[in-house]
């Protein structure tokens, strides 16, 4: 399993554009962006027409100086945009709400390619997705990633664990995509090219010469002057 979270890691740092251009923050990227104190009490993640990657993302954490032990913090164009005690996605956030960062090993990214995978297997076109990650019944977190169309209709949706990157739950799609070690089609050429151009570089650096010290000769003693040298040459 260790091997497998890796894997996703190293395909969010391949896949994801960079960090501060506008629109191209998955929601662990814009998490980071948050007060370093509130990153362990990330409660929730919610985000709308993402294609995939939405324009804002609206992070929950919970916060025991608000009333209502909510601040939602709302992330767009690589920062803070708001901070504020409300939320639409929430009236309040209580202890058990939280989440904490280390606990999501999987990003935005992995459950929008499986939801596109899902999508593409049942033949399903879909415009954008919607996010959403907060505990499950049972205390994990779940990623749940819903697929809407260009009328805004649900076309079917699917729970991941944001633990584990695997898919706990699907409605709408009937049948399910061929994965690679968990890894998606797109996923995993990803991986291969990768994979490849590592394998190349490496060999094109043991291809190239040793490059040997070069000895320098030394300089020939000086001989010792005569009483002419030292008068006209200078003396010692």
């Amino acid at each position: 399993m260790r091997t497998t979270l890796s894997i996703f890691a190293a395909l969010a740092a391949l896949l994801a554009p960079a960090v501060g251009a506008p629109n191209t923050l998955t929601a662990l990227q814009a998490v980071k962006l948050l007060p370093k104190d509130a990153w362990a009490r990330l409660a929730r993640v919610e985000a709308f027409e993402g294609a995939p990657i939405p324009e804002r993302w609206h992070i929950l954490v919970h916060d025991t100086r608000e009333e209502n032990g909510l601040h939602e913090y709302v992330i767009a164009n690589g920062e803070v945009v708001a901070s504020r005690a409300v939320s639409q996605f929430a009236e309040d956030l209580k202890a058990d709400d939280i989440i904490g960062n280390d606990a999501v090993k999987v990003d935005s990214e992995h459950a929008a390619n499986l939801a596109e995978a899902y999508a593409e297997a049942n033949k399903k076109d879909f415009a954008t997705y919607n996010y959403e990650l907060k505990k499950d019944g049972d205390a994990t977190p779940v990623w749940k990633v819903t697929c809407v169309d260009a009328k805004g209709e649900e076309v079917g949706k699917i729970s991941v664990s944001a633990s584990k990157g695997t898919v706990v739950k699907h409605e709408g799609f009937a049948v399910e995509p061929v994965l690679y070690n968990g890894m998606t089609k797109k996923e995993f050429a990803a991986a291969d090219a990768k994979w490849e151009r590592d394998r190349a570089a490496k060999a094109k650096k043991a291809a190239l010469p040793t490059q040997q010290r070069v000895m320098r000769a030394e300089p020939p003693p000086e001989q010792p002057r005569g009483f002419l040298g030292r008068l006209f040459g200078g003396g010692r």
